[in-house]
């Protein structure tokens, strides 16, 4: 009895919240003058995260630079194309959503690994943006250490002025409490039926030790 209960309470451990304190970064404040993302930014340690406000410059007009701005007027991409990591420092974080475009190019591959201090990604999401409109991504991943952020692919897109495999990032929303999936009705039924099994199974267990100590 004292097992299945303790089943019971990790499945109902499902339905907790697992993170708190969220935060939404839209990057303004920022110089947006193609500057790194500061250190402790929103709580958390940038690498080859830069910013940029498009409507300073005009060869940006068209580009996912413009088109991906969600709120204001300042926007996140990785420099260069390379892979960009955000990491925590001294506790774990959640990651949820956010929104992505393509810089230069249409059918630019974003790959997002979320790592828990392990060398291998505990969680890995890839999609395909483009330069016109900003399209939101979502993670809800938690107990993170370090996200990373790599694109690759695409082909340049008509109108741009230049190419690169660059994605752009804004209203990037971490630290949401994130409730995981719990069981549908049906689920719960199954696993009611399953834990009634599993009790007759000890009983059956107890009877037939109680008659072997009678014989």
């Amino acid at each position: 009895m004292k097992k299945i209960f303790g089943a019971a309470l990790a499945l109902a451990a499902f339905a907790l919240p697992a993170a708190a304190g969220a935060t939404t970064l839209t990057f303004e404040g920022l110089s947006g003058t193609l500057d790194p993302v500061p250190a402790n930014y929103g709580g958390l340690t940038w690498s080859n995260m830069n910013t940029v406000n498009a409507s300073l410059d005009s060869s940006y007009t068209g580009s996912g630079y413009a088109n991906g701005r969600v709120s204001g007027s300042i926007v996140a991409y990785n420099s260069f194309g390379d892979a960009a990591m955000v990491l925590q420092g001294t506790s774990p974080f959640a990651l949820n959503d956010g929104y992505f475009t393509g810089a230069w190019r249409d059918g630019l591959k974003v790959t997002v690994e979320g790592f828990t201090g392990g060398t291998l990604a505990a969680f890995t999401k890839s999609f395909t943006v483009g330069v016109s409109t900003a399209s939101l991504q979502t993670f809800n991943w938690t107990g993170l250490s370090s996200v990373r952020f790599t694109s690759t692919g695409g082909s340049r897109a008509s109108g741009v002025r230049g190419d690169g495999t660059q994605f752009v990032l804004d209203n990037l929303r971490v630290n949401e409490a994130v409730t995981a999936a719990v069981p549908e009705p049906a689920t719960w039924g199954m696993m009611i039926l399953g834990f009634g099994a599993i009790g007759a199974a000890a009983r059956r267990r107890r009877a037939r030790g109680t008659l072997a100590n009678a014989a």
